[in-house]
């Protein structure tokens, strides 16, 4: 199943968009941010039940979120949509923001299902790559008991046989264990 928003969503201009930061200052900043971006709706909630209920509604395409909010991890509410009964809001795309991003965290986030992580403060420029991202080049969505949500891989790689045979993708088939920049867009 692919993360497709839907037929006619093709620009950002189309979509509607879930604010979710405890800050209002924040919530300020980024409005000025994405306002002239020209999203069809862009809506606020301020911690993770009036999120959840927003969310719940069906009515977005998209959650652009800070990973911390009101002083809890943001990964609850993550898990959350991603264990929802709502097949639309179950594959939402979610992206994620922080004033910085270390491996672990990233990982972390997406083990909880994000699409895009972006750090802040998030220049128009990011939020607009990010937003074009889940538009133009979604990820497939996966779904299987252990995890659901985006592949957590960015790239495909011709060589990847799932492990089989001991081949991981790399060409001498050996794993790849060098880690590259956090926040970095093509991490994995």
């Amino acid at each position: 199943m692919l993360t497709v928003i839907s037929d006619e969503k093709t620009s950002i201009e189309d979509l509607s968009i879930l604010l979710v930061d405890g800050s209002a200052a924040s919530r300020n900043a980024l409005r000025l941010i994405i306002n002239p971006l020209g999203a069809a709706s862009v809506k606020y909630a301020g911690d993770e039940v009036m999120a959840l209920e927003a969310a719940n509604t069906g009515a977005y395409d998209a959650i652009l979120m800070d990973r911390e909010f009101n002083e809890q991890s943001g990964l609850p509410l993550v898990i959350a949509l991603r264990r929802s009964s709502n097949n639309k809001v179950q594959s939402m795309p979610i992206i994620m923001m922080a004033p910085s991003w270390e491996y672990p965290e990233i990982v972390a986030a997406q083990n909880a299902g994000v699409n895009e992580y972006i750090s802040k403060p998030a220049t128009q420029e990011e939020i607009e790559k990010c937003l074009n991202t889940i538009l133009d080049n979604p990820r497939p969505f996966i779904k299987e008991s252990t995890f659901t949500g985006p592949d957590r891989r960015r790239k495909a790689s011709p060589n990847f046989d799932g492990g089989k045979n001991g081949n991981n993708g790399n060409e001498d088939g050996q794993l790849d264990r060098r880690q590259k920049i956090p926040g970095d867009m093509d991490l994995f």
